[in-house]
């Protein structure tokens, strides 16, 4: 009778099943630990394990690849990282400056706003070397397991560097003051973060026994 309404199929395959011999082998004929002795051992061993290294570690191994047990991916890609930063900020920077006006004139701006364009696209894009490297540093610290580091990283370019520089060279400068403010912050920004990701670099992969170079 089919009490739990599965339909003659699940039946059928439930009988199936029940036919095949091989389907239904013991743990020991399936290669599984049979020996209650040999169950506790691995228990014992995995239990060791757990307590000699903590779960933040594991996570940081498994999320960024990373040389606390001796991979030194994430290093690589550090420095991958900042070569490309380094390459698009020159690049965009440079675009920028030599065909900025066909840019604004695309989008059709005229008189104060066309110059207001201009005078951005000549003072900010090659603060994105900096922004880069800010970028690379926050997620390197995430995956590091250093999320506070990283937020630190993120609220000194916008809340503690930005906001209140624009403030002050708006006053004394202008609109050029907040176009200088912003590239400042971003270079602020880079630059501590590139300095407190090597620290922590440094801190994660000082009893790794495979050589790195510094991030």
């Amino acid at each position: 009778m089919n009490v739990l309404g599965l339909g003659e199929g699940a039946e059928a395959l439930g009988a199936e099943f029940a036919s095949e011999p091989t389907l239904l082998e013991t743990p020991e004929r399936c290669g599984r630990v049979g020996d209650d002795a040999d169950v506790e051992a691995h228990h014992a061993g995995l239990q060791r394990l757990d307590e000699s290294l903590p779960a933040r570690e594991v996570l940081r191994v498994d999320v960024a690849h990373e040389a606390v047990l001796g991979v030194v991916g994430l290093g690589d890609g550090i420095r991958f990282a900042y070569r490309f930063s380094l390459f698009y900020g020159l690049a965009i920077g440079a675009f920028l400056l030599l065909f900025g006006g066909y840019v604004v004139d695309l989008f059709g701006l005229e008189g104060a706003a066309r110059d207001t364009a201009l005078l951005q696209m000549r003072v900010v894009p090659v603060s994105y070397i900096a922004l880069g490297f800010a970028m690379t540093v926050n997620g390197s610290l995430n995956a590091l397991g250093k999320p506070v580091a990283a937020m630190w990283i993120s609220m000194s370019r916008t809340i503690a560097v930005y906001a209140p520089l624009a403030w002050l060279l708006s006053q004394l400068f202008g609109l050029i003051g907040i176009f200088i403010a912003a590239a400042s912050a971003n270079a602020i920004a880079g630059g501590i973060g590139v300095f407190w990701l090597r620290v922590v670099y440094r801190e994660a992969t000082a009893d790794n026994p495979v050589r790195t170079r510094p991030a």
